[in-house]
């Protein structure tokens, strides 16, 4: 108790004051005189030694942290606060001094004096936890402060890879990948070494869809932690998205054999298991997770996806009340709001569900803004073909079918229904169309005056056998679409078309998991869906492009009409088989991985008219756009 807050180690950098032998006899006899007073309760004695003490070391900066740590034990805050600052003045790397006096801050409520002292505190030592974890409790949450406060210090000591490592963890969290990445890398740079470094890197990486670069942090993190459930976590993340789902099996069981009790490993366990279509073993994982943690969101999330029942979705209820939404983060928060809205919306309450709506992509957007623009601009950067590959040979091993829409249209379902197909080959969202233009875009003449191998380039490291047919489900290749003519010309393109409204609404539950900001506003996804529309207009007009479109309502309702129409387009012969996709067993990672696993129905038709209040401005913005008018889009 005497020395309480003293043990720790005294870290300050400057130098041991000079006294002699004689002084510094004296002042460890006051210094035990003051020790022994303390113990017999005269305190009054103890403070006078001590400051006898001080005054035969009068530049002794521990002997004021000594005083301090007596007047804190007798509660005497303003005191000791005064000996800290003295502390400070003779010592200024002293840490124990700048750590103390935040902690005095904090009580007496001054939260701007207690964060300078603690960036003294990180500017001296960066790797300390406990003060970052403080710093980050003042702010309350990841936003711009935050993130101005970390950029200071690292700029004020950018040899410091700790500094960079936490900007570009909280950059990410709010969003900013480019820059995230960029202080990941230095960090990375600074300290190679750091396996938690490696993970943030393969995150933002995996983040930003750059799936290659991802799994190298991750080899690289395995190579300097081969027991790290958090590279595993990473890994088993990264595989999903690739759609190698055997691999990440491999990597969620390999992070729960390191560490069974992780709610974190049992929560993508049991995500892989969704995408592997086991339910019974995932809805296991996830309320083996919340045991574990009752504040592991995610799988709260999940298990709101596969609400079978009423009682389902009141026992969901009742589970999640045992969270503390209080200490949630943004991102944790917009789970809890999201799975709070699945569940009011399976019990018939909508205007609850709407609620939880809002305020789920109200805390969504806090992390990840919108990014229509950025969608935006990469569309009309492409638009236009390069009249130099005019004449230029491109060949093309395989057969391409594109699905292209708004997300949420319906695709997986038709992607669900080729896939009976054996000789099709799903390449999934991935972004190897936008792959190829990019490359023909840079290239010059010089390279173009030999035929370009487009299989090469658009597979990548991917063997497909001569005669498959290769199926590209990135929804935004509907802006790319005329380049097929020149590129890949006997490419075809399914475009799938749902109910506007229907398709917005589902966009605004789906809860992305990321690459897609614009989702959280309602009016951003509604002028995405317009500017889709309106450039597959366009785009049908084009000579050489071979584009059916599909549209979702009329497949739930006539399912056999539909289906053959759209197998006789393609030249296939007929099977009975298409009419019952859930029957194939086919693995996905996209948010209707479990609509997919049903018999197909029009359960989802018409569900906008539960939130007519909620979409009142995007549907206005759809009628003005003249685009919709083949739907009912009136209240």
């Amino acid at each position: 108790m005497i020395l309480a807050g003293f043990g720790r180690q005294d870290r300050s950098r400057r130098p041991k004051s000079k006294r002699s032998g004689g002084n510094q006899s004296q002042v460890d006899d006051l210094l035990r005189q003051a020790t022994q007073a303390q113990a017999q309760g005269n305190g009054k004695q103890a403070e006078l030694c001590y400051r006898k003490a001080i005054a035969k070391d009068s530049g002794n900066h521990r002997l004021y942290l000594r005083l301090a740590s007596f007047y804190l034990e007798r509660s005497d805050g303003r005191s000791a606060k005064s000996c800290y600052e003295q502390a400070v003045k003779l010592a200024p790397s002293c840490l124990e001094a700048h750590e103390s006096l935040a902690r005095l801050h904090l009580q007496h409520n001054d939260p701007s004096s207690a964060l300078l002292s603690l960036r003294q505190s990180l500017l001296i030592e960066p790797s300390e936890a406990i003060t970052h974890r403080q710093v980050f409790k003042i702010f309350g949450c990841c936003d711009h402060r935050l993130i101005a406060f970390y950029d200071d210090l690292a700029a004020q000591k950018p040899a410091s890879g700790e500094l960079h490592y936490y900007l570009s963890g909280y950059q990410r969290e709010a969003g900013d990948l480019q820059s995230a990445l960029a202080h990941a890398l230095n960090a990375v740079r600074l300290q190679s070494g750091d396996v938690r470094y490696r993970i943030l890197l393969g995150s933002i990486y995996k983040d930003l869809g750059l799936l290659d670069q991802a799994l190298h942090q991750v080899e690289a993190a395995r190579c300097l932690s081969p027991v790290n459930e958090r590279v595993y976590h990473l890994a088993t993340s990264i595989y999903l998205l690739l759609g190698e789902f055997d691999k990440s099996l491999e990597a969620a069981r390999a992070a729960v054999e390191i560490e069974p009790v992780s709610s974190k490993s049992l929560y993508l366990l049991g995500r892989v298991f969704v995408s592997l279509g086991q339910v019974k073993e995932s809805i296991s994982s996830f309320k083996q997770s919340i045991a574990l943690n009752p504040g592991q969101v995610e799988s709260y999330f999940e298990l709101s996806l596969n609400l079978e029942s009423v009682d389902d979705a009141s026992h969901l209820m009742t589970m999640m009340k045992s969270c503390t939404s209080s200490s949630l983060t943004d991102r944790e928060l917009s789970l809890f709001h999201a799975a709070q809205s699945n569940c009011h919306h399976r019990l018939g309450d909508y205007r609850l569900s709407a609620q939880s709506l809002v305020d789920c992509n109200r805390h969504r957007l806090c992390y990840e803004p919108s990014n229509l623009d950025f969608y935006l601009q990469l569309f009309h950067q492409y638009r236009d073909v390069p009249s130099r590959l005019d004449g230029a040979i491109f060949r093309n091993a395989s057969a391409k079918i594109f699905i292209v829409g708004m997300p949420r249209c319906g695709s997986t379902l038709i992607e669900s229904i080729l896939s009976v197909n054996p000789l099709l080959v799903r390449l999934g969202e991935t972004a190897s169309l936008l792959k190829v233009i990019e490359m023909l875009s840079t290239a010059d003449s010089a390279d173009l005056g030999q035929p370009v191998d487009v299989d090469s380039i658009y597979l990548g490291e991917k063997q497909v056998k001569a005669d498959s047919i290769v199926l590209d489900k990135n929804l935004y290749n509907f802006a790319f679409l005329p380049w097929l003519p020149c590129v890949m010309p006997d490419s075809r393109v399914i475009h799938v078309r749902r109910h506007p409204l229907d398709c917005l609404l589902s966009v605004y539950r789906a809860h992305f998991t990321s690459g897609a900001g614009y989702s959280s506003s309602l009016l951003d996804s509604a002028r995405l869906l317009i500017e889709q529309e309106a450039q597959m207009r366009a785009w049908k007009s084009i000579d050489g492009l071979s584009i059916y479109t599909i549209h979702y309502d009329q497949l739930v309702v006539a399912p056999e009409a539909q289906i053959r129409g759209l197998i006789d387009w393609l030249g296939w012969d007929w099977s009975s088989d298409y009419l019952q996709p859930e029957k194939k067993s086919m693995a996905s990672s996209t948010a209707s991985v479990v609509q997919i696993r049903r018999p197909i129905n029009g359960r989802s038709r018409g569900v906008w008219t539960h939130y007519v209040e909620l979409l009142e401005a995007p549907r206005r913005l759809l009628i003005d756009s003249g685009l919709f008018d083949d739907f009912s889009l009136e209240v």
